[in-house]
C-alpha cells in the first residue's frame, strides 16, 4: 500500500493518468482483499476518474462495475444495480463482448439476491450470449436461481451446462457440489443430498489442508532465504579476514603476495558462484511466492463463498431483516452449531482465538460474537435475537469487559474482525 501510494504521487507529477488509474485500481484491490469495501469503492472511483482523464474508456467502465460489485457484497443492492446499469449503458457503445458479459453477469446475480428473478434470469442469459466460453459461473448462478424458484428440472439442466463449460482455471468444484446438495435437499432426496454435502465438506477440508501446506511453504521459503543471506554474510566476513592476512603476508615476501592474489581470485570466483546461486534461488522463491499468493486469493474466495452460500448464513440474514421471520423461524441449536463449524472452516482460528482471548464466555456470548464476525449490525442483532437495542449494547459491554476492552478505543466489532 505504501509503495503504491508513493508511485501514485510520482505518476501524478508526471501526468501519467493511465498509470495513476492502474495504481488506484491496485490499491482498491488491496482493500477488497482486506474486506474494507468502503475504502475499496473510494479507490475504484478514483481509478475510474483517472482512466477517464487518460482516455481509457474500457477500464473506466470496469471501475464502475467493480464499485457495483462492492455494493452487492455489502448487500446494498439498489446502489449496486445503479452502478451496473451505468456501466452497461456505457459498455454498449464499446461493443466489447467480454466486458458486456461480465457486467450482465453481475447484474443478474444482484437481481437474484434482490429476489427479482425475472430480471436476474434476463441478464444471466445475456451474459451467456455475450461470452459462451466463459459462461460456467453464470450457469451456476442460474442453477441457484432455479433452485430458489423450485424449477428443479431447469436447475439440473444448468448444472450440466456449468459442468460442460467449466475450465481448468474455473473448476467450480465447490460450487457445483453445494448446488447439487441444495437441489437434492429441496427435492427430498436426503440420502443423495447428504452424499453431496459430504463431498462438499471434504472439498472444503482439502482447501484448508492446502492452506496449511501453503503456510509451510511460506515458512520454508523464508528459512531458505535467511540461510542464503547468512551464508553470503559468512563468505563476506571470511573474505575480509583473508584479505587482511594477505596484506600482512605481502610485507613479508612477493611470493606470498602472489599466492595471496591467487587465493583471493579463487575466493572471488567462489563468491560470484554463490551470488549467482542466490540470484537463482531468489528467482525461484519469487515464482513460489506468486504461486502462493494466487492460491491464497482462490482459497479466500472459496471460503467466503462457503460461508455466504450456506443455508444457515442465508437464514440468519433473512431473519435479521424481519421481526416476524425471526420469531417464526428462529435458529435451532443444530443451526448454531453449523454456523460455528462453518466459521471454523472460513476463519481457521477464529473460535479458538475468541475463547482464548475472552475468559468464561457463555454459549450465548459466543453466538453473539459469531454474529458480529459475519457482519451483523446492532439493528440486525436486535431483530434476530428478539431483544431491545439496549440489550444488544449490554451484551457487547459484558463481552468487552471479559476481554478487558472496556477502557480502550477499540470497539468489539473491530476486535472480533481482527481475530
Amino acid at each position: 500500500m505504501k509503495s503504491y501510494l508513493q508511485a501514485v504521487e510520482i505518476a501524478k507529477n508526471a501526468k501519467k493518468y493511465l498509470l495513476v488509474g492502474k495504481l488506484y485500481n491496485k490499491i482498491a484491490g488491496l482493500h477488497d482483499y482486506d474486506n474494507n469495501y468502503d475504502e475499496a469503492q473510494r479507490y475504484y472511483q478514483l481509478s475510474g476518474e483517472y482512466y477517464l482523464r487518460g482516455g481509457d474508456s474500457l477500464n473506466y467502465i470496469y471501475s464502475i462495475r467493480d464499485i457495483g460489485s462492492n455494493y452487492t457484497i455489502k448487500e446494498e443492492y439498489g446502489e449496486a444495480s445503479e452502478s451496473f446499469q451505468k456501466a452497461y449503458r456505457l459498455a454498449l457503445n464499446l461493443n466489447d463482448s467480454l466486458l458486456l458479459s461480465s457486467i450482465t453477469n453481475r447484474l443478474g446475480i444482484n437481481y437474484k439476491e434482490m429476489g427479482n428473478y425475472s430480471l436476474a434470469e434476463k441478464y444471466l442469459f445475456q451474459s451467456i450470449a455475450y461470452d459462451k466460453a466463459g459462461s460456467a459461473p453464470t450457469y451456476l448462478a442460474l442453477v441457484d436461481l432455479y433452485t430458489r424458484k423450485k424449477e428443479y428440472g431447469k436447475a439440473r439442466e444448468y448444472i450440466e451446462m456449468a459442468s460442460i463449460y467449466r475450465t481448468a482455471k474455473r473448476r467450480l468444484t465447490g460450487g457445483l457440489l453445494y448446488q447439487l446438495y441444495l437441489l437434492e435437499k429441496e427435492q427430498g432426496n436426503y440420502s443423495l443430498s447428504l452424499d453431496y454435502y459430504e463431498q462438499y465438506t471434504n472439498y472444503a477440508d482439502s482447501i484448508a489442508d492446502l492452506q496449511a501446506r501453503i503456510d509451510v511453504l511460506k515458512v520454508e521459503r523464508r528459512y531458505d532465504y535467511a540461510n542464503l543471506l547468512n551464508d553470503n554474510n559468512e563468505l563476506q566476513i571470511r573474505n575480509q579476514e583473508i584479505f587482511i592476512v594477505c596484506i600482512f603476508l605481502l610485507l613479508v615476501s612477493l611470493f606470498l603476495f602472489v599466492l595471496y592474489k591467487y587465493r583471493v581470485a579463487l575466493k572471488n570466483r567462489y563468491i560470484l558462484d554463490q551470488q549467482k546461486k542466490i540470484a537463482d534461488a531468489n528467482h525461484t522463491l519469487q515464482e513460489k511466492e506468486f504461486a502462493v499468493e494466487g492460491l491464497s486469493t482462490d482459497i479466500l474466495k472459496i471460503r467466503e463463498n462457503i460461508l455466504k452460500n450456506s443455508a444457515v448464513y442465508k437464514k440468519i440474514i433473512r431473519n435479521s431483516q424481519s421481526v416476524e421471520e425471526a420469531k417464526r423461524c428462529s435458529l435451532t441449536d443444530q443451526e448454531w452449531l453449523t454456523l460455528k463449524e462453518i466459521l471454523k472452516t472460513t476463519y481457521l482460528f477464529f473460535i479458538d482465538n475468541l475463547q482464548n482471548r475472552f475468559s468464561n464466555l457463555t454459549e450465548d456470548e459466543i453466538r453473539f460474537c459469531c454474529l458480529l464476525k459475519i457482519g451483523l449490525n446492532s439493528q440486525q442483532l436486535s431483530i434476530l435475537l428478539n431483544i431491545q437495542p439496549t440489550s444488544v449494547s449490554h451484551k457487547r459491554y459484558r463481552i468487552m469487559k471479559k476481554g478487558k476492552l472496556e477502557n480502550t478505543n477499540t470497539t468489539l466489532e473491530e476486535f472480533i474482525f481482527g481475530l
